[in-house]
């Protein structure tokens, strides 16, 4: 009998996606962690697009805000713009299905579809 769950990737991705909105939308007190948004207005997608930093140390490589940065940029806008923390889990777990990022980040070609029938 198959649980058929998400991937621990899906999960841990979908759970730092949603701690970057919530960074993003000043949900906390404390900006502890520091995102730089790129303020080039000629970006394309949304708005809201982190700045990809260069490192030299795999210290720096895998740290969170490095590991996140092509993650978040890849999202549509429609998932970005949500007004509330709610709204956004909702519509990252309708959006994400189709799209190609989920392939690309996630998980083997394999398992998003099974990680995307448990949705």
């Amino acid at each position: 009998m198959a649980l058929k769950l998400p991937t621990l990737k899906y999960r841990r991705i979908r759970g730092d996606t949603i701690e970057v909105y919530k960074l993003l939308t000043n949900t906390y007190d404390d900006n502890t962690v520091q995102l730089d948004i790129n303020s080039d207005t000629r970006t394309r997608g949304h708005t809201k697009k982190l700045v990809v930093r260069r490192c030299c140390y795999d210290i720096r490589k895998y740290s969170f805000s490095n590991r996140i940065t092509n993650i978040w940029n890849s999202l549509p806008d429609e998932i970005i713009s949500a007004p509330t923390v709610n709204t956004f889990k909702n519509t990252e777990n309708r959006n994400l299905i189709g799209y190609v990022f989920i392939a690309k980040f996630i998980a083997k070609p394999a398992d998003v579809t099974m990680a995307t029938s448990a949705l």
